[in-house]
């Protein structure tokens, strides 16, 4: 294999990859011989839960790629982006960007801080792709949704 990957990063990668499979594989094998009932941790959902986890912690500090998360649960990206989806049925990326839509929410309902600094705050580097993210999730910018909240709510008081 040495011969085949030179870069002590490429054959890390396919050994990684090697052993999730091969580690996936003997899972199956072993709830398939003992009903189906996976040991603690082992199940797709608990993967996925401990994604969804990290997701929650990190994702309006930290940068975060699938590749990241993989590396960091210790399985291949295409592996871990097929189980999420189907335990969610949404994206990692999703999951993602809908985490710090939720920041952003909180953001603009409980400080007057500048879009361009929520933007940062909730994860989002560029203040125009948050936008872009936010009204695609919401139907509505920033300061609209900030707008209509503070509209509500001084009908109401």
């Amino acid at each position: 294999s040495e011969n085949k990957y030179p870069s002590p990063s490429s054959r890390e990668y396919i050994c990684n990859a090697y052993t999730t499979i091969i580690i996936h594989e003997l899972c199956q094998e072993w709830m398939r011989q003992n009903g189906n009932t996976a040991p603690s941790g082992i199940t797709s959902s608990g993967i996925v839960e401990k994604v969804r986890e990290y997701i929650r912690l990190h994702a309006c500090t930290e940068k975060i790629s699938i590749a990241e998360l993989a590396a960091r649960h210790h399985y291949h990206a295409g592996y871990l982006s097929e189980i999420f989806h189907k335990d969610t049925g949404m994206t990692i990326i999703s999951c993602i960007q809908n985490t710090r839509i939720e920041e952003a929410k909180k953001l603009l309902l409980t400080s007057d801080a500048h879009v361009d600094t929520i933007a940062q705050l909730s994860g989002f580097g560029d203040p125009k792709y948050f936008m872009k993210v936010f009204k695609k999730h919401t139907n509505v910018t920033p300061t609209e949704y900030r707008y209509a909240y503070y509209h509500i709510h001084e009908k109401n008081h």
